[in-house]
């Protein structure tokens, strides 16, 4: 398995995103997690946990990135799994519950989101004034219509330059 947090990390394989995540459910909760790992190629999500089926998917883009983003990331997708196996009733996504299960997996004050761009855009747009670069991964208003808006920085045009 890939070594450290040194930038000088490998690419990680899919079966040991696997056995990361059981044991994780090992380590942590004493393997009474319940739940499938699946890959998938997300865009936008690192990760995302499915009640209905107990189902971790992880993009498949993430395993290019270093060992401790994943791990973050795999144990955020468990908090999930957990507060959803382990807590009675209808429960916020990222709230109480959840943040206790990070805690409990060594993750204090976690994030809710990430700002990894898990796979190139399909139409980047550059400011004109101030070179703000912005991305879309498919189409959308602002991609049909771009001379409608303004760069929030500068007020500036946005023009595409893929």
């Amino acid at each position: 398995m890939p070594q450290g947090d040194d930038g000088t990390d490998s690419a990680i394989t899919e079966e040991q995103v696997r056995i990361m995540l059981y044991r994780y459910n090992q380590s942590f909760y004493d393997g009474a997690l319940d739940f499938t790992v699946a890959f998938r190629a997300l865009k936008r999500r690192a990760g995302q946990y499915q009640p209905g089926d107990r189902t971790i998917t992880i993009s498949q883009h993430l395993l290019e990135f270093p060992l401790d983003r994943i791990r973050t990331i795999l144990k955020h997708e468990l908090a999930h799994a957990a507060v959803h196996q382990l807590h009675e009733g209808r429960r916020k996504p990222h709230g109480q519950e959840w943040k206790l299960e990070m805690g409990r997996m060594g993750i204090q004050d976690p994030d809710t989101t990430h700002d990894m761009q898990l796979a190139p855009y399909r139409y980047v747009f550059e400011c004109t004034g101030c070179g703000q670069r912005t991305g879309r991964y498919r189409s959308c208003r602002f991609v049909e219509q771009t001379d409608r808006y303004r760069c929030g920085d500068c007020g500036d045009r946005f023009e595409q330059i893929t």
